[in-house]
């Protein structure tokens, strides 16, 4: 912006027109996103960013009379509102007179919770969520400390609601993405769980006794309940559970992902019900990438379907096999 303001002549201003609503292929995408977030989020998911928003608010403001938010939706609420905020300008009096930015940020949060999420008693709640929601497309998310904090964060929001606050589609909103991302950690975490188990298991078991055996031989023998991952179709409304090519390890008995699923999946009627939010195309959406992104919450994560392509592959004698399938199984060799 500094660039372009340069070369302006200084008698035209300029008027902010930032793209809030999209998070990839956009004006101001994500940075940090665990791969994980970037297939199953896609470009239009819901994405409250506050203080990424109040760092490029502290950047481009000085060089623009005030902003437009570009939105094609919902989905950018909470920017949207920062954005509105904070470009505004800072208070001649009252309480936020001579406030950092910072406090401005809080305080706007506060007021979006307290008046628009109708929660003024759990406003210190409501704002901690938001941030840890935008927390958690930072970094790595199989070791994210910060999902158990929102986790938490989010039980005791609910554990507050009266039946009239469920009516509230913003609220509604933040709670599906929370319930996403602990939807999509927990499928990581089984991923991560599932492979090491059977990689270990073959390692310690590829040895002077099995040399008759092939690697697949060894692999099929540690089969005990089958790795089921859902296929990714055209709607959540169709992804029946089936079986993997090759069942590699046994997964934990919680059926933590089938009730994080529940949740998503009945948030998402709510809020189509509520505001007639598409977030599936089952619910009228046009693709993925316009916003229908819980179509994407079966994407393969994890290295379990690579693993069961390998292991697939070593059925077969490696003349049948397809250049991929080679390319594949050779990487996974070496790794061993």
């Amino acid at each position: 912006v500094n660039e372009f303001r340069a070369n302006v002549p200084d008698v035209l201003p300029l008027r902010n027109y930032p793209d809030l609503c999209h998070v990839q292929t956009a004006e101001l995408p994500m940075t940090s996103w665990d791969l994980s977030f970037a297939l199953s989020n896609n470009r239009e998911s819901i994405n409250p960013r506050p203080r990424e928003m109040l760092n490029i608010i502290k950047d481009q403001a000085p060089y623009t009379i005030g902003c437009g938010c570009y939105s094609e939706g919902v989905n950018d609420d909470v920017n949207k509102y920062v954005w509105t905020g904070l470009h505004w300008g800072d208070d001649l009096e009252g309480p936020l007179k001579e406030a950092s930015m910072e406090n401005q940020l809080d305080a706007w949060l506060h007021q979006y919770a307290s008046v628009l999420l109708d929660q003024p008693r759990i406003a210190d709640d409501i704002v901690k969520g938001i941030y840890g929601l935008e927390q958690n497309w930072h970094g790595d998310l199989i070791s994210s400390s910060n999902m158990k904090c929102l986790r938490e964060t989010t039980a005791h929001i609910e554990q507050n609601l009266s039946p009239r606050h469920r009516k509230n589609w913003r609220l509604n909103m933040l709670l599906f993405r929370s319930y996403y991302d602990a939807l999509l950690h927990t499928r990581l975490t089984e991923s991560y769980n599932a492979t090491d188990k059977s990689l270990r298991y073959v390692l310690e078991n590829f040895t002077k006794e099995n040399a008759g055996k092939s690697m697949w031989e060894i692999a099929k023998s540690f089969v005990k309940i089958p790795y089921a991952e859902p296929p990714m179709t055209v709607s959540s409304f169709r992804s029946p559970s089936t079986k993997s090519a090759i069942n590699v390890t046994q997964l934990s008995e919680k059926p933590t992902v089938a009730h994080l699923y529940a949740k998503v999946n009945a948030l998402a009627a709510v809020l189509f019900h509520q505001i007639g939010y598409q977030l599936s195309i089952g619910y009228g959406s046009q693709h993925r990438q316009r916003g229908a992104f819980f179509d994407l919450v079966w994407a393969p994560i994890g290295d379990v379907m690579y693993l069961n392509r390998v292991f697939t592959a070593l059925q077969v004698p490696a003349l049948d096999r397809r250049v991929i399938d080679q390319v594949m199984v050779e990487r996974f060799m070496t790794c061993l």
